[in-house]
């Protein structure tokens, strides 16, 4: 008996874990972790863009621009989420700093709008 209690309450805290990806702040630290690891491909899924045609072409050049600005400055060496704050429903902000390998820091404000229950980073708001 201990041992089905346990077990359900690793699986209730696994569920629980997967969940807070979903977060404003676990959204951009799984984009922030993709850019630090050079995947900008990847990281464009945490966009809310338009849909269709339109859609892949902006996120692919997005993610080119993106590549080339990350690479200028060396890569992105570090980054910290200072803080986030959920507006609403559907609107949260997250506050990022990200340190370059040329050594440049940047802080900047990212927008998120909440879009068939997932968190999206609004690509216009930065």
């Amino acid at each position: 008996m201990k041992k089905l209690i346990l077990l359900a309450l690793c699986a209730a805290m696994c569920a629980l874990a997967g969940c807070s990806r979903n977060t404003p702040r676990g959204v951009v630290e799984n984009y922030m972790s993709c850019i630090q690891k050079g995947e900008y491909d990847k990281s464009v899924q945490y966009y809310s863009t338009m849909e269709g045609k339109d859609a892949d072409q902006f996120r692919n050049g997005f993610s080119k621009k993106m590549k080339e600005s990350v690479e200028d400055a060396g890569g992105l060496k570090s980054y910290e989420i200072l803080k986030d704050s959920v507006c609403n429903d559907s609107l949260a902000i997250v506050w990022v700093k990200h340190e370059f390998g040329n050594g440049d820091v940047q802080e900047d404000v990212l927008e998120l709008v909440r879009r068939d229950g997932e968190w999206k980073i609004d690509p216009m708001s930065k």
